[in-house]
């Protein structure tokens, strides 16, 4: 593929809102125009881009060497590398976090730590942006702990919520702890090839020892867990969800959680390498995408149900990642036609992952936006307390209504296509009887499972916030044009994707080697011919049945107890309502005969027992009392330096 050398300004444009994010600190009036105008900057470098991406041409920057590790063998090099891959990701945050930053603008406007907002949205952002664009490893480690960072102060924001603090501190510890991790690895990785540069790293995989590629992607896999809220890391997520509104759209459905996917996809050919780790991972996500899905479905609070719905989704996409890599190690122990078709279909799952990161990024940033704007009139997120908002917000029920169809994957609306394509996937893999058919079947029976539960909280949130009667009479009103624009946008895209989804794939397929995207199906509205061989239009078919049973058996679930006393009484997310007199006042009496409240207790009970918080708890707590032990080493006593300075003294001369 061509290569386009551009010069420094490229990046100097491409990052300003990390270069130039502390000019929002001038002042709180200007802090928000300043912000829009950096983002902005960025989207239209991305933009620019986007004939060269387009056309298979690779954009690269190289302004000099800033780490001279010449005992190491090697030189860091302030390289960035932008393909398909990174512009797709760089897209999804410049635009998607620009239509988020208007939103702010309406949400944050009373907000008394307005300019620290910006501030660290703009860091958050850069860092983001530097983070999928650089090609060498130490920036990349770089941008990673910066999004940590600028996360933890985000996630925080509201220092006077005890709550808000809680869930900054725990997302520090995970995806800091997963990040140093992933150092660990990247740094094998570096010392092994004799350099920092990822394109170049992989010319060289095949030369390295087995064993250091094995435990440079275990290592890293650990850092991809925790930074994207996979299993047993996950349960930052939904703490996390005490931070404001736009924090959440951004950080965690649009990018940052998307950090760990991208890392995924982008070190595909490495976890190609060992299938142990790659079928591990792939069973990691299928039990995250699961386990998501069954905390959202007994969840109240509206951003909890989402996010554990972005927890179930991120194990998705990955999954769809993790069978690229898997097929594509598979594909050189065989031969032939089967060879043919493996590496096919590795691409193909890349392609589905792809859409399904940019499809995510679209409805769950809209989701989190809405439900934002529904919990700013209100005041509260517990959908218990919500309903009958239809007449009052019509506008905003109807873009929340057309994301959660894309989020549901219902025909017509974008996540069908991709998780259409993410089934099709594992069907044409398990009909060509490898030797990890039984960990695809398992894996195909959880997504489907998975994909009846998205159908039923999905739905159940649609009644429980927009249809019914509030128990607690709440009234809401549409938010502002600045707030409502941004969720409309991002509704049009779903739809727009959903009736053409060969737009985006016709630009993702544009992968360079290794990747081995070379092939991408013409799709025309959702009739998609996939030439896989004979069996191909068996599969299709097989797809096509699983993937609707699993959206009807959600619908039915939903629907199947959901028993009405009186034409009067309301339908709140699934459940029924009558009306009771006591001590002669009329009151409204919630009957838990829904679908959910009768798995409510069996989820719960799975819950308790599957409770990685537990094992959060004990590290901290044991890290608290190394911390105690370690103070008594910093007494300010000189005999007791002295004497730890012997001691050491003495162990070193007794390995020399």
């Amino acid at each position: 593929m061509q290569v386009i050398y551009v010069g420094p300004w490229y990046i100097v444009a491409l990052l300003a809102p990390l270069i130039f994010c502390p000019l929002a600190l001038i002042s709180r009036r200007s802090a928000p125009i300043i912000s829009l105008i950096l983002q902005s900057i960025s989207l239209g470098i991305v933009l620019a881009s986007l004939p060269f991406i387009a056309t298979g041409k690779i954009i690269e920057v190289i302004a000099g060497k800033w780490l001279d590790l010449s005992s190491l063998g090697f030189v860091s090099y302030i390289a960035f590398r932008i393909d398909v891959l990174s512009w797709l990701m760089l897209f999804i945050i410049t635009f998607i976090g620009l239509l988020i930053f208007i939103y702010s603008v309406g949400y944050m406007e009373h907000d008394p730590y307005v300019p620290r907002f910006w501030l660290f949205m703009l860091m958050f952002s850069g860092s983001m942006i530097g983070l999928v664009a650089t090609d060498d490893m130490f920036l990349l480690f770089l941008f990673w702990e910066i999004t940590t960072l600028s996360s933890f102060a985000l996630i925080g924001h509201w220092v006077h919520y005890e709550r808000a603090l809680y869930g900054s501190i725990k997302a520090l510890m995970l995806t800091g702890f997963g990040g140093l991790i992933m150092a660990i690895g990247l740094y094998i990785l570096m010392v092994s090839a004799h350099t920092p540069l990822i394109s170049v790293l992989f010319t060289k995989l095949n030369t390295l020892p087995p064993q250091v590629v094995s435990i440079a992607a275990a290592l890293i896999l650990i850092g991809i867990m925790a930074k994207s809220a996979q299993f047993p890391f996950f349960t930052w997520l939904p703490d996390a969800m005490e931070a404001p509104t736009p924090v959440s759209a951004f950080l965690h459905s649009a990018a940052m959680v998307k950090a760990g996917v991208y890392l995924y996809a982008r070190f595909i050919p490495l976890f190609a390498q060992n299938l142990y780790v790659a079928c591990g991972a792939l069973a990691i996500f299928a039990i995250t995408a699961l386990i998501g899905a069954m905390y959202a479905a007994i969840e109240s609070n509206a951003k909890r149900i989402l996010a554990y719905s972005t927890i179930s989704q991120l194990g998705y996409m990955l999954a769809a990642f993790a069978l690229s890599s898997i097929l594509l190690g598979l594909a050189p122990t065989v031969t032939g036609s089967l060879r043919t078709a493996l590496l096919l279909l590795s691409g193909f799952a890349m392609l589905a992952g792809m859409l399904h990161l940019l499809n995510h990024a679209l409805f769950k940033a809209a989701l989190f936006l809405a439900t934002g704007a529904v919990e700013h009139e209100v005041g509260t997120k517990d959908i218990d307390e919500m309903g009958g908002f239809i007449r009052q917000t019509p506008k905003l029920a109807a873009g929340f209504t057309i994301c959660v169809l894309g989020l549901v994957g219902v025909p017509l609306f974008n996540g069908f296509i991709s998780k259409w394509m993410i089934y099709q996937s594992l069907i044409g893999a398990l009909i060509r009887n490898t030797s990890v058919t039984l960990l695809l079947l398992i894996t195909l029976a959880i997504l489907l499972f998975g994909t009846a539960l998205t159908a039923a909280y999905g739905i159940r949130m649609i009644y429980g916030i927009f249809f019914g009667l509030s128990p607690k009479r709440l009234h809401a009103a549409e938010p502002p044009y600045v707030m409502l624009i941004p969720i409309l946008i991002l509704a049009a895209g779903v739809i727009f994707l959903g009736v053409w989804p060969n737009i985006a794939l016709a630009l993702f397929h544009i992968m360079p080697s290794p990747y081995a995207v070379t092939y991408v199906p013409p799709l025309s509205f959702i009739i998609i011919p996939v030439s896989f061989g004979t069996a191909t239009s068996i599969s299709m078919i097989y797809t096509a049945i699983l993937f609707g049973i699993a959206i009807l058996i959600g619908l039915f679930g939903f629907l199947s107890k959901a028993k009405l006393r009186t034409v009067s009484e309301p339908f709140i997310g699934g459940e029924s309502l009558s009306i009771v007199i006591e001590h002669g006042v009329p009151k409204a009496k919630i009957r838990s005969e829904s679908f959910f409240y009768e798995i409510k207790e069996v989820f719960t009970a799975v819950r308790r027992r599957i409770n990685p918080d537990a094992a959060y708890h004990a590290f901290a707590k044991a890290f608290d009392g190394v911390s105690k032990g370690l103070r008594y080493l910093e007494a300010g006593h000189i005999v007791l330096y002295l004497g730890l300075i012997i001691i050491g003294v003495i162990i070193i001369l007794a390995f020399l």
